[in-house]
């Protein structure tokens, strides 16, 4: 998981590829709009929602998923 906000589009892009080539399921938090224009040349396989406004990558979509909800809560 990556929070977005308050990084450069270069480090979103080398920390999401980075961890593409090491998870299965990327997940990229805060998003902006703006954020998601630079850089989704660089990430085409990525999907982005802007309500949420997040990017995701699930690259074994096919995998058995369990029924549920989860929530993931951090701070400092």
């Amino acid at each position: 998981m990556i929070f977005a906000q308050g990084k450069t589009n270069e480090q979103v892009i080398e920390i999401f590829l980075n961890l593409k080539g090491r998870y299965p399921q990327v997940l990229a938090t805060r998003v902006s709009a703006e954020m998601y224009k630079e850089i989704r040349d660089k990430i085409p396989d990525a999907t982005y929602h802007a309500v949420a406004p997040i990017l995701y990558i699930d690259q074994n979509p096919a995998r058995v998923k369990k029924a549920g909800i989860l929530v993931v809560t951090a701070g400092t």
